[in-house]
């Protein structure tokens, strides 16, 4: 299984974002994992010894900051070339894994994609695994414009694809994942 860690070096809430990816790293350290970090708005990431794929597809005018992450995604996978078969997982760096019991169901059985819907069927974006090959086709099909002009969220297109393509997927009840959410300006910490 390849872990994509995903972050954005930006000035807002700069203080609070660096210690999240930093406890979010040691944390994976902890349990013998070790990410690649796509950093998917700077062009160095502050913490030193650490696997690095920098995409340089933001765009910062964009409203629907989903596009650029899918964008970032899509990048940073064609760089890596796994196989086909392989599972990759992707975590948002701010969020701090509090069991690896997540990753053992991904690496021990043999799903094409393994989510955690919220109320709304959308999946979690904030964790989720896919396939490789499944994974690229996705970012690949997606309607970029289309996404960024009716604001389209990644967690609908996300269980769109998964519906539509027919995956087989493992749905977690669980993933044991701490996050700080908040698209509103208000940090709310939630547990998935």
């Amino acid at each position: 299984m390849i872990l994509l860690f995903t972050s954005a070096i930006i000035t807002e809430k700069y203080d609070m974002r660096m210690k999240e990816y930093s406890d979010s790293l040691q944390q994976l350290k902890e349990y013998g994992i070790r990410p690649k970090i796509v950093e998917c708005v700077a062009s160095s990431f502050p913490i030193d010894g650490e696997d690095v794929i920098y995409p340089g597809v933001n765009n910062p005018g964009l409203r629907n900051k989903g596009v650029n992450e899918a964008k970032a995604l899509l990048t940073a996978l064609r760089q890596i070339k796994a196989p086909e078969g392989e599972k990759v997982a992707k975590l948002t760096g701010r969020y701090l894994v509090e069991s690896r019991n997540t990753f053992d169901m991904i690496d021990s059985t043999n799903y094409d994609a393994y989510v955690r819907y919220d109320n709304h069927g959308q999946v979690f974006t904030g964790m989720f695994a896919m396939k490789y090959s499944h994974l690229v086709r996705f970012l690949e099909t997606i309607d970029y414009d289309g996404m960024e002009n009716n604001m389209q969220n990644f967690e609908w297109l996300t269980a769109k694809y998964i519906s539509d393509n027919k995956l087989s997927v493992y749905k977690f009840d669980r993933l044991h994942v701490k996050a700080n959410i908040f698209g509103t300006g208000v940090c709310n910490l939630t547990h998935w």
